[in-house]
This record gives C-alpha cells, structure tokens and sequence, in this order.
C-alpha cells in the first residue's frame, strides 16, 4: 500500500528530493566545453622537507584525468625548479608573480622570460594581496599579464572586491574595473583563466555562498560578451578562490558559471585531492557514484519515506535505468505546452513517453534567472498534471520580502496560482524554499519553517479545502543537512525535503532516514 500523505499521521509518508548537480541554469552543454581548473597557490609557505611531502602526496593521489580537470599548483618562487623536477606530468607548475618588462635592474623580481627559460608555463598575476600590500593597480596589472602573455606564459588574472566595497554594493563595478584594465591590453583570451577572489573570503574561514559566487562569474561572463566577444565569453574559464575547501567544492563547483577553483590554505593539505575531485561534479561518472551509495544505502521502506532524485536532463534516462526500483526520479523543469518549436526545452509529453514520474517546477532560481512569474509557473504545474506527471511545485520568499514582513504575501500569490489552475492535488507536493536559506548555509530555524508551512496548510484550508489541507504534503528546502534534519522533520507540519548541496554526499542517507522521526512521532 502507498504511504499516506496527512501530515499529523503517524504513518505519513515524508518526501526526499536528491537534486544531483544543481547548477542554476542549464549551461551544461557550454559548462563541459570549459575545462575544470584547479590551482594550488601554496603562497608564502613551506620549507623543502614540507613541499616534498605536499608533492608526494599530490603524486600518489588517484583524481580524474586530464580530460575532465586542470590541476596547477604554485609554490614560492626558491621551490619551483625542484617541484617541476618531482611533480607527476599530468599536474603544472606555476609561478606566484612576474614582472612587468623584460628582466634587468628590477631587484628582487622574477621576468616572464626567466619563468619561459625554466619551463613554468603559468603564472598567477593581481593577486589581491599584492594590489593591497604592494599597491598594485589595475593598469601596473594588466600591463604584467599582456607581457605575460606576449612571451609565452598563460596566465591566472585574479580580481575581487574588498569587504567595504561589497557592502557598499560596489562589487561588479570594482570587478569590472580590474577585468578591463586586462581586456585593454589583451586580444588571446585561450592563455587567460580569471580568478574571482572576493578579498573578504580569503584566508577568514568566510567564503561567498553558491549563490553568491554565482551571482559574480554571471556577470563577470556578461561583462565580457558585451566588452570582449561572445566567444571569449563563453570560453574563458572564470574560477573562484577565497577559503575553498573539501567541504564547500562541490556545491560550489556545480554553479553554471564556476569553472574550478584557485585554493589557498586548503591545497598545502590533504583535502586538496578532495577539491580536485569536485571537478566530477555533474558527470556522468559522478552521478553514477552518487546512485551506487543510493543503491547499497539502508533506509526506511517506501511505505515510511517516498525518494525522488533529479539529475540533469542529460542523465535522466542514465539514472532511470540503474537507480534502485524503490527509488523515482524526476525532471528539474519542463515546458508549459506541448513539444514543438521551443528550442532548449523538454516537454512534459517527452518526460512521460521515457517513464519520468515527476517534474520540479517554479525553482526559485528558475522564476529568479529567468524570470518564470506566479502565472507561468501555474500554467506549467496544470499542463504537467494534465499530461499524467507528479509535480514538485516550489515556493518561497526572499531575503528581502522575509524582512519587509511579506512572507505569507508572497507564499500565498505563488501558491494561489496555482490553485486556480489545479484540481488533482494528489499529484502535487509543495516545497517550500526560503530562498535566502538556499545554498547560503543559512537554514530556516525549526520554528520558521513549522510556522510558514502551518500557514500554507491554512491558507490551502481556506481557499482550496480542508481535504486538501490536510493531505497534501509540504516540504522544506534551504541547507537541510544531516546535522538538522531530524529536528525539521519533527515539525508538525514539514512532510520532507528538498535537499540541494547535501544531497551530493553520503549525508544524504542520514536526511533520508530523518522519516523515521515522523513515523515514530
């Protein structure tokens, strides 16, 4: 018998949602033309005993090939000749810093041509600690990389905003400043990886969100379309730095526009060989790995916990064939009208013909990025209930309307439109995603989340009816985790997740058997 889905029954069915590699857009396809690149700038540090160490255990580590990643570690300038010596063939060496001309009278500098003479084929150059401390300026910048560049080097061009101008909201005009001091000067865009590091984020232990990453390779990405050439836009890898870690690589790799990383403290450790990894995020060997820990996984049956997972378009028929059969899957969007001329769409009748129950509809990043308002998002809910799909229908306010007060304002208008254009609310679970909890590692307290779905269940009360009220299953997403899933779930009114980042790793499991609270209730 199928799990009952009112949510004060003892025996009600919670709801998990696995979004493997959850990019905002679908830029896979222009993604994987980009090659992930990781670099290690190992700074001012080490002594000849301790970069032995950090090599060996470089060269003895099992990562993925040089088809699918880029890996460049810098040490200081006295070990480069002795790790390009000792450092396994598939991994590149590069240097911290160069000068701007040719060598001659420049005291305590390194030329490009001397790097060239060594072999070192890259160079990392703006770096905001020696724009702060040496009083570097975008132009003394850029001049250093078009040298760079004119002698043979390829180069990694760091920019990024300090705390004070990031508050200021300032960030995109200071990026943008650094990046055309470079762009001036430059026309052979293939030799240049620009490094993002908000100044804030290296070395405090803070680091920006998924989102907040995101937020600035996008426009960094537009920026060069509009300045440079839709080309160079689409083809320059764009990475982030500022206190990466084994931790936070993942969801942060799986941004659309997050082509690698530049790591500092962690790359003198071992977690750097878990950072390269990430570069796996969202292939097909990735997903493959994630449902093998599904597959072995011990959780509760299906008539306690109802799994769906949603793997990108590319691989849905991949993960419909291996998956366990306890175990569904879904699409992460569909359109809002029969197939036909609507190029970069999948229609919910394609979805249906490959056995695909569900659909995720109305993403906060979907109505965000793309503009999807209340009425389109109900429109689609309708045409994929209507074609035989279970919907996933998505809803949540932001930042700013939770602190004007308008949260349930917001809520109830996204589910009223859909109410006005649904009838079968058996096919349709609600996940309630505070967007400013999503990706941010901020979460919902238990208390907020009990509070907003218990307002849902009224309003669906009020102005659906009280059947539907009471059947219809609510569910939570924003940095559900392993560490807070059992206390959300325990809420009254909170019939499961949808979980992003965590849903990646083993953890996942431990929210999945968060059901069992509600069983035990």
């Amino acid at each position: 018998s199928s799990p009952t889905q009112h949510t004060l029954d003892l025996s009600s069915s919670s709801f998990l949602r696995l979004l493997t590699s959850p990019p905002p857009r679908d830029h896979r396809l222009r993604k994987m033309a980009r090659k992930f690149f990781v670099g290690g700038n190992w700074k001012c540090n080490g002594t000849a005993e301790e970069v032995k160490k950090i090599v060996n255990t470089l060269n003895e580590a099992q990562v993925p090939s040089q088809d699918v990643v880029e890996v460049v570690v810098s040490p200081p300038y006295v070990f480069l000749p002795m790790v390009k010596s000792i450092l396994r063939p598939d991994f590149y060496v590069a240097a911290q810093n160069c000068w701007v001309k040719k060598g001659g009278a420049f005291t305590g500098e390194v030329s490009a041509e001397m790097l060239v003479n060594l072999d070192i084929p890259w160079v990392i150059l703006g770096h905001s600690e020696r724009r702060a401390l040496l009083n570097e300026t975008n132009e003394f910048v850029g001049d250093k990389v078009a040298y760079a560049l004119a002698q043979g080097l390829k180069v990694i061009a760091c920019v990024g905003e300090t705390l004070e101008q990031r508050e200021s909201g300032s960030t995109m005009d200071v990026v943008a400043a650094q990046t055309k001091a470079i762009a001036d000067r430059v026309s052979n865009w293939s030799d240049v990886v620009i490094a993002y590091e908000p100044v804030w984020a290296i070395g405090t232990g803070k680091v920006a969100s998924p989102a907040q990453a995101q937020e600035v390779h996008d426009e960094l990405r537009k920026w060069l379309a509009k300045n440079v050439s839709a080309d160079v836009a689409a083809t320059t890898r764009i990475i982030y730095g500022g206190s990466v870690n084994g931790g936070n690589c993942k969801e942060l790799g799986g941004q659309a526009d997050v082509d690698g990383f530049l790591v500092g403290g962690a790359s003198l450790k071992p977690e750097f060989i878990d950072i390269i990894k990430a570069a796996e995020n969202g292939t097909a060997e990735e997903v493959k790995k994630i449902v093998n820990t599904l597959n072995e996984a011990q959780v509760p049956s299906q008539e306690v916990v109802e799994v769906v997972v949603s793997p990108p378009y590319v691989f849905l028929p991949m993960v419909k064939s291996i998956l366990r059969p306890d175990f569904y899957v879904a699409a992460q969007n569909c359109w809002v009208k029969k197939g036909g001329a609507f190029t970069g769409e999948v229609s919910a009748e394609m979805l249906v013909n490959l056995n695909i129950p569900w659909v995720i509809l109305g993403h906060s990043e979907r109505r965000a990025l793309l503009n999807e308002t209340n009425e389109f998002v109900g429109d689609k809910v309708a045409y994929a209930l209507a074609q035989g799909l279970k919907v996933i229908a998505c809803v949540g306010e932001t930042l700013e309307q939770r602190e004007a007060g308008s949260t349930m304002d917001v809520v109830a208008a996204q589910t009223k439109a859909i109410a006005d254009r649904v009838s079968n609310w058996p096919n349709v679970v609600i996940a309630y995603e505070p967007v400013w909890a999503i990706g941010t590692g901020k979460v919902a307290s238990p208390a907020q989340a009990q509070e907003v779905h218990d307002e849902l269940r009224k309003w669906l009360a009020k102005n659906v009816s009280a059947d539907v009220a009471a059947t219809t299953r609510i569910i939570y997403g924003g940095s559900v985790n392993g560490g807070n899933c059992k206390e959300l779930g325990g809420q009254a009114d909170v019939d499961g997740f949808l979980v992003g980042g965590a849903s990646l790793k083993p953890e996942f499991i431990d929210i999945i058997k968060a059901a069992e609270v509600k069983k035990s209730a």
